[in-house]
């Protein structure tokens, strides 16, 4: 999904109502979007914050969209007299009340008492610096501790720039037509939290992008299915090496396998612990094997260790040989580089995060520099690059994906292991690189995002996130936005 200027995707809205699209249908579609977004969270108790505009419209609409049971409370923070038609419109459509300029005691009694705060104070189109009753909302919003999703982009924050005077901090953000390219960059990364795009059925202008989004629309139809014919082979075979930290390895194997391998190996010893995966030795041959029990994709590094050259040596020289897809993660990053094994290898994905993506790039990982970064070193290396972080930016030297899911949930040690893992596993069931790293990007930070719902942005285990991943590939599968 291409991501834009807020400007081009005002003008796209505008291009949809000229061609005959009505303004009230695309807000409906919007709503409907935001509404269903908002359900799946559970919440008993939502509290919308609107301005006067369509950003407050679309708010309005989708409070009666939602489930009958939510209670649910509307404030608006200007003037009944300052509010627009679309908003007057989207009050008769919903049925709603609206309580306008509440007090800031009122605001805040109200929203400390909510599961869930709907940001839709400004949208898109803000420019600026918010101020009277708009800044003091965005203010007790983000003091509320409470569940922030905002509607479009977070309130305050300049959609183009990612520049930010005072505004929303976001756990999620729903965002309509297209991703904007401020939800991605300067404080608006930070600010917007996990992205949602509903398509909303405007069209891009013509000019030509290499810059998008992950989106599982544009990723469902590719991720493998198992069918009543499907076996362990067919469901794909993940080879991974095992070193002298046996837990990084196994949170591997974990995530091709709750991301639908058929069948995981490890190579190497101490592997006792984990009765659905086979092991094998060092000794044996690795081409021989990886050909006669239809291997289809490798993973190398995590907790492989530094220390033993030797084996290091031998093993990504066996890699080298092979047209097998690879993931290359960690430590295996390291001794790759160190051997000089990063431009021999083929067909693979190399996982880096930022301290170790500096030690192959000495260039400004910062966004939106980092994505040119990105793409030039994956068009060095022939290679997929996934670069971890807040925003997990990925490239095939030709075009640059950026990650929209995720929290500080995955903010604890094994979730590099566990991507690992969870992308060998896509690439065993016939994903393409490019792809499969995209996909299994996504799914754990949807899994991450599944977490947060229901149980806050700490605690989680790496194995908590494998138990979601399931569920977060069946969402994509299904192209729904949650």
């Amino acid at each position: 999904m291409r991501i834009l200027n807020g400007s081009e995707v005002i003008a796209a809205d505008r291009r949809a109502i000229r061609s005959g699209t009505p303004g009230g249908t695309l807000m409906k579609r919007a709503a409907g979007a935001l509404a269903e977004f908002i359900d799946s969270l559970d919440a008993i108790r939502v509290v919308f914050v609107t301005g006067p505009g369509n950003n407050g419209a679309d708010g309005i609409v989708s409070s009666g969209l939602m489930r009958k049971k939510t209670e649910v409370e509307i404030f608006c923070v200007f003037p009944k007299e300052k509010v627009n038609s679309n908003f007057l419109w989207a009050q008769a459509v919903s049925g709603r009340g609206v309580v306008f300029m509440p007090s800031r005691a009122a605001l805040k009694k109200s929203m400390r008492s909510a599961d869930c705060v709907v940001d839709c104070v400004f949208g898109t189109g803000f420019h600026g610096v918010p101020r009277g009753g708009a800044a003091m909302a965005i203010k007790e919003m983000n003091a509320a501790k409470r569940l922030v999703v905002s509607c479009d982009a977070p309130s305050g924050l300049d959609a183009d720039t990612g520049k930010a005077h005072l505004a929303v901090k976001a756990a999620f953000t729903v965002t309509f037509g297209f991703p904007k390219k401020g939800l991605f960059i300067g404080a608006g990364a930070e600010l917007s939290g996990s992205v949602r795009c509903a398509d909303i059925g405007l069209r891009a202008p013509a000019r030509k992008s290499a810059l998008y989004m992950t989106s599982p629309r544009d990723l469902a139809r590719k991720i493998p299915v198992r069918n009543s014919r499907s076996h362990k082979y067919t469901s794909g075979h993940a080879l991974i090496f095992t070193g002298a930290m046996k837990g990084a390895a196994s949170l591997a194997g974990l995530g091709a396998l709750r991301a639908g391998a058929g069948l995981v190996t490890f190579a190497g010893a101490g592997m006792k612990d984990f009765p659905e995966a086979i092991v094998i030795d060092y000794k044996t041959d690795f081409l021989k094997y990886i050909r006669d029990k239809n291997v289809r994709s490798i993973v190398f590094g995590p907790g492989f260790g530094r220390d033993n050259s030797e084996k290091a040596a031998v093993i990504l020289e066996t890699l080298s040989k092979t047209d097998i897809p690879k993931v290359i993660d960690a430590d295996g990053i390291f001794l790759a580089k160190k051997y000089g094994y990063l431009k021999k290898l083929k067909k693979y994905v190399i996982t880096p995060h930022t301290g170790e993506a500096g030690q192959l790039t000495k260039s400004s990982l910062a966004a939106p520099r980092s994505w040119d970064t990105v793409k030039k070193l994956s068009s060095s290396l022939n290679a997929v690059v996934v670069l971890k972080g807040h925003r997990t930016v990925i490239s095939d030297g030709k075009s640059v994906m950026i990650n929209p899911t995720g929290n500080p949930v995955l903010a604890t040690g094994g979730t590099g292991d566990l991507l690992a893992g969870a992308i060998a596993a896509l690439l065993a069931g016939g994903m393409g690189l490019f792809e499969a790293a995209a996909a299994g990007v996504y799914a754990e930070g949807l899994a991450g995002d599944l977490f947060m719902k229901k149980k806050g942005a700490s605690g989680a285990l790496v194995r908590d996130l494998a138990a979601l991943l399931p569920a977060a590939l069946k969402i994509m599968k299904e192209e729904r936005m949650a």
